[in-house]
């Protein structure tokens, strides 16, 4: 792959997660649990914050097209992957804390911790891949790091996807009109 047609890629994986991610997010935590939301509210408070998160990985994104597209050197576009994936992981801990909080109706709280585990593990990839990043010299080392990145994040995606898809389904089967667009 090309360092931009891999960048692309790795910025799809962030970008499906984020979009994910914001499906679901709302809420404190386990200790704070007194009593599980009616599935109505629970997909209210789900698709809010949905589109709060999107707009907010919108943003990110535009900001890191701009910093690619006046990038003229490895270091620069090195320094653009960094303050995205910087952005997109505190978009996503947010995303997470208020998962968290969320009380969801017990029949979706297996889907539901799913998700989050997902949501967890694409923060520990990503902080992963930042942490490796201030190590890259060349295009080819940065090429391999965003292949291994991609390699690792597809299978959280996936992960997030099912369990997103299973809430859609959930809500649809009890008629509750919303959107989680899962595999965006």
């Amino acid at each position: 792959m090309t360092g931009r047609h891999s960048l692309r890629a790795l910025i799809s994986s962030a970008a499906l997660l984020s979009v994910a991610l914001a499906a679901f997010a709302c809420g404190g935590d386990d200790d704070d649990r007194v009593q599980a939301l009616p599935a109505a509210q629970y997909f209210s408070r789900v698709d809010s914050i949905f589109q709060d998160a999107d707009t907010r990985s919108n943003e990110i994104e535009s900001q890191f097209d701009d910093a690619r597209q006046k990038a003229t050197t490895l270091d620069e576009e090195l320094r653009a992957i960094d303050e995205f994936l910087t952005a997109s992981i505190a978009n996503f801990q947010q995303a997470i804390v208020k998962l968290e909080a969320l009380a969801p109706p017990a029949a979706l709280q297996e889907s539901h911790e799913r998700f989050l585990n997902a949501a967890r593990d694409t923060v520990r990839v990503s902080q992963d891949f930042l942490e490796k990043l201030g190590g890259v010299e060349t295009r080819r080392e940065a090429d391999d790091l965003i292949n291994t990145f991609d390699t690792d994040a597809s299978p959280i995606i996936d992960r997030a996807d099912q369990a997103c898809s299973e809430l859609q389904n959930a809500a649809e089967a009890q008629n509750i009109d919303v959107d989680l667009d899962c595999s965006d």
